[in-house]
């Protein structure tokens, strides 16, 4: 009786249905997860959005003017967006999302 040779390796077909496993599988998560985090972001730009908002209605009742140069004007007031950094470098970041007309006291999403 002849030995079977012991097999130590895997063969070529198995490491490449591997790869295309691991392949589809990566495919599926990245399509579900991107627009999931698109929408996280939609969401936490409309939450900023009230607060900023929220918060220069709030200048206006203590100042009777609305804040001439946005949030900068609203932290020199002791008035802290709590979604929006106070650190400068930080602060354009957040920021560039937002645009803020000084002469309705809003801000909107750019």
């Amino acid at each position: 009786m002849m030995k079977k040779p012991s097999r130590n390796a895997f063969s070529l077909s198995e490491l490449l249905a591997a790869v295309v496993i691991i392949t589809v599988v990566s495919i599926a998560t990245i399509s579900t997860v991107t627009p999931l985090r698109a929408r996280a972001q939609v969401a936490a730009n409309q939450r900023k959005l009230t607060d900023l908002n929220s918060l220069a209605k709030a200048y206006r009742a203590n100042h009777d003017k609305f804040p001439p140069n946005g949030v900068v004007s609203m932290i020199e007031a002791g008035l802290y967006p709590g979604a929006i950094p106070v650190d400068p470098s930080e602060l354009a970041e957040t920021l560039k999302d937002f645009k803020y007309e000084a002469t309705k006291g809003e801000f909107s999403l750019r």
